[in-house]
Parts: structure tokens; C-alpha cells; sequence
């Protein structure tokens, strides 16, 4: 679903590549003919351009995770908004700085392309997706959710620099059951107070795992390594018993005692 997700993400996007180019090439020709003025004027452009290109990616992002969610909250940073106006800057300077349009003229260009990006992208979500009922603090489990889909980001991007192969697969699939879980959880937030605490350990318990073997992996032993392995695998299987309850009831509340693994990474801390 993410690829998926990234994918129609450029796809939006492919417009505002148009508006890259021609900085890109002009900063390139200015480079080659060591026309410091001339570099440093593309350049900046081209900067401005790039980052109204990353604030819409982002902003793409978030609306397409709150659109195929069932409950969701709005976007916390309007970054569609903040990229419409970062291309109107951008559009503006390169008027007047590159084209030499008279300030009015570059202004008035500034503000049709922010106009035209809103049209068509449109501005970011504001309101909350909640069921009807107001008798579950529904906003404090959906920002349960969020927090626990980034510290899981977070946890992928550390998982990048272990090297085992075996251990790497091991937390690659602990997050992928995390994340099955999670995405579970968004279609059903009354069941979020219920398995909070519990899914903060598993959580906390991955990015552990992952952390005491970044910071050993150079010298670990092989029996250390067995034993982190065996963490893992305890920690995918009470993944798996505990998915299979969530979805044979629903209702019942994920019963996860994490309190030997917890207490075995302090011992080897």
C-alpha cells in the first residue's frame, strides 16, 4: 500500500517537475560558463521550486493516508497550502530576477501560479473523520495511531543499518505485523484504549531489539546474536497470536506479556 501510495504521489506530482527544469538547466549553463551571479540567481530558483516539489509530496501524502482511512485526523501541517505559496514565491523571484519583469508583473505571476496549484491540487484536509458516537474519545486514539505509525517509521529507518541479513528480515516482517495491526486498529479506534499499553510494548520492544543490535553489531558474539534472534522470533509469534484475537473478537483485549523480554534486554544492556 505504500508503494502504492508514493507512486500515485509522483504521479500528482509530475507537474511541478516542469517548473524545475528550466532553473536546473540554467543553473548547470551558468555553472559551466563561471557566471557566479547568474549561478547563484538559478540556483536559489531553483531551491524555491524544489522545495514547493517536497512540501506537495508530503502534503500528497498525508491527504491520500487520510482519504483511504475510515477514521482519520486531519492533516496537522498544511503543507499543500505552505507549497502553493512556496511556488508563488518561487514563481515571483524568477520573474523578476531571472526574466526581468517588472516587480507587479512578477507579483501578478506569483500569485496566478499559487491560484492555479490551489485549483488544482486543491488545499489540505481540515476536518477530523470520527464516528458518530462522541462517548469514545475517539481523537486520543487516532493520535495514538499516528504516534505509533512514526516511532514504526522511525524503527525502519534504523533498520537500515543493520547488517545480519537474518535479523534484518526479522524486524523488516515484526514491522510489517506491527503495521497490520495498526492499520486493523484504524478501522476500529473504540478498540485502541484497550490494547494502548500493550502496543506500546511491542513497540518499544521492536525498536530495543533494533537499537542493542545497531550498537553491538560490530563485535557481537555469535551466541548474543542468537539470542536477539530469538527475541525477535518470540516477538512475531506473540504478533501473530495476538492478530488472530483481534480478529477472531474483536472486542477482546490484546494480552501480550512482554515482561521477560523487556527484562532480558536490560540484563544484556
Amino acid at each position: 500500500m505504500q508503494k502504492k501510495l508514493v507512486s500515485v504521489t509522483k504521479t500528482l506530482g509530475i507537474l511541478l517537475y516542469l517548473f524545475i527544469i528550466p532553473p536546473f538547466i540554467a543553473t548547470i549553463f551558468s555553472l559551466i560558463a563561471l557566471n557566479i551571479k547568474a549561478f547563484v540567481l538559478n540556483f536559489a530558483a531553483f531551491l524555491l521550486f524544489f522545495g514547493a516539489l517536497y512540501l506537495s509530496k508530503k502534503g500528497f501524502e498525508a491527504e491520500f493516508a487520510y482519504r483511504r482511512a475510515t477514521y482519520a485526523l486531519a492533516p496537522k501541517r498544511p503543507y499543500k497550502l505552505i507549497a502553493a505559496v512556496v511556488l508563488g514565491v518561487a514563481t515571483s523571484y524568477s520573474a523578476y530576477f531571472l526574466a526581468h519583469k517588472a516587480p507587479w508583473v512578477a507579483l501578478f505571476l506569483g500569485v496566478v501560479a499559487s491560484a492555479g496549484y490551489i485549483l488544482w491540487y486543491g488545499l489540505d484536509p481540515k476536518e477530523n473523520k470520527l464516528p458518530p458516537r462522541e462517548d469514545i474519545p475517539y481523537r486520543v486514539a487516532l493520535q495514538t495511531l499516528q504516534e505509533a505509525k512514526k516511532q514504526l517509521e522511525d524503527i525502519a529507518k534504523m533498520q537500515k543499518r543493520i547488517k545480519n541479513a537474518v535479523l534484518f528480515n526479522q524486524v523488516h516482517q515484526t514491522l510489517q505485523k506491527a503495521n497490520t495491526i495498526i492499520e486493523y486498529l484504524q478501522e476500529r479506534p473504540w478498540l485502541v484504549g484497550r490494547v494502548r499499553k500493550s502496543l506500546v510494548v511491542y513497540i518499544e520492544g521492536i525498536a530495543d531489539i533494533t537499537r542493542h543490535y545497531i550498537g553491538i553489531q560490530e563485535h557481537i558474539a555469535q551466541e548474543k546474536r542468537r539470542e536477539l534472534t530469538t527475541l525477535m522470533e518470540n516477538l512475531q509469534r506473540r504478533f501473530d497470536e495476538d492478530m488472530l484475537r483481534l480478529q477472531k473478537d474483536g472486542e477482546e483485549k490484546l494480552d501480550i506479556k512482554m515482561e521477560s523480554l523487556e527484562l532480558q534486554l536490560d540484563k544484556d544492556g
